[in-house]
């Protein structure tokens, strides 16, 4: 038998430096640059290609999840083409059901006109959202579900109807979990309202305690932030400002949706420049590894084109790119940093 002839070894190479890896998730929002189905597919790749969580943000289609609503061809295809597409891009879904109105959080979100003044203590709207969180977890098999987003703004607007909301979270909670035991399920609360930091000094109390509401049903602690529409520099942020999560909950925090203004607000509200967009992304990315948050979730890769009316008008710069898709210099600080590799014990 012929020997085999073993094969050269080739020049040595120099080790290569060492990577910190990243003990925390990062996402981006499924916010298109362009609303087409072309720009949907890309938030994706874009997302894949930043981080590992898309973030998949609206209210429920309350008509179609009434009793007798029949589910539309359109919410039907969407979710299925938003899960061939998470899975085709290695991306796990955080799906947000989002019941308020964005540029009104004292009402809920495209009602059908016999629940235009309802509250969540109307069953229809209770069956409804427990059937679209049902609908979801069977369908997305999320790894991570809000049911609420920025819920103490609607304890603030409507305190006699916060008992009603914080009861159907609980059951629409256990819904969820039956249907998709792994999904991590919790509320979100808006860092910087929770504080009152938004409303006149001395006018109001912080609320921090709307977190404990929850217990014992909150596998995560997460909250939004937006600094820019408080301090007027990243540097005017307090040294312990994310450290106060630490106090409310045993379970693992994370920021749900974030941002800061690069550019000119509106009457001197949410004033910023990329500058300061960088500086406050490096601050969050270093809390994030210092605090041991699950994941991050920058809210808009872009400048979103259509905030022109108030209130949304106030979120025109708060992307990492320009609304033409050229990068900010957070951005290169995002991208530089989702390309560390996860740390093995935050890998699901």
């Amino acid at each position: 038998m012929a020997a085999c002839q073993q094969e050269e070894a080739g020049p040595p190479t120099p080790a290569s430096t060492p990577v910190t890896p990243r003990p925390f998730k990062m996402g981006l929002s499924s916010l298109p640059d362009d609303p087409s189905k072309a720009g949907y597919r890309e938030a994706f790749n874009l997302a894949a290609e930043n981080g590992e969580i898309i973030l998949i943000q609206r209210a429920p289609p309350w008509e179609e999840f009434l009793t007798g609503g029949v589910i539309s061809a359109e919410t039907t295809d969407l979710t299925r083409e938003e899960k061939r597409l998470a899975d085709e891009n290695g991306l796990e879904i955080f799906a947000a059901i989002d019941p308020l109105d964005p540029a009104d959080r004292t009402r809920l979100a495209s009602p059908p006109e016999e629940l235009a003044d309802a509250g969540f203590g109307d069953p229809r709207v209770r069956s409804a959202f427990i059937a679209y969180a049902q609908y979801l977890a069977l369908n997305l098999k999320p790894g991570y579900m809000a049911l609420g987003m920025e819920v103490d703004l609607y304890e603030a607007a409507r305190p006699d109807d916060f008992d009603n909301f914080v009861s159907l979270y609980f059951e629409a909670y256990d819904a969820v979990k039956d249907i998709s035991p792994e999904t991590l399920v919790f509320p979100t609360f808006q860092m910087e309202a929770i504080q009152n930091l938004l409303s006149p000094p001395g006018q109001a109390l912080s609320r921090w305690h709307l977190m404990l509401r929850f217990e014992p049903k909150v596998d995560i602690l997460a909250v939004t932030t937006y600094p820019s529409f408080v301090f007027a520099t990243p540097e005017d942020i307090p040294t312990e400002y994310y450290d106060q999560l630490r106090r409310y909950a045993d379970a693992p925090i994370a920021i749900a949706a974030m941002g800061y203004s690069s550019g000119p607000g509106r009457d001197g509200i949410n004033d910023g420049t990329e500058e300061e967009q960088e500086a406050f992304l490096r601050r969050v990315l270093w809390e994030a590894r210092r605090l041991d948050m699950a994941f991050v979730v920058w809210f808009a890769s872009a400048d979103p084109p259509f905030v022109q009316e108030p209130p949304l008008d106030l979120l025109q710069h708060i992307g990492l790119r320009r609304a033409d898709g050229s990068p900010k210099p957070a951005w290169e600080v995002w991208a530089q940093e989702a390309a560390r590799p996860l740390s093995a014990q935050h890998q699901r």
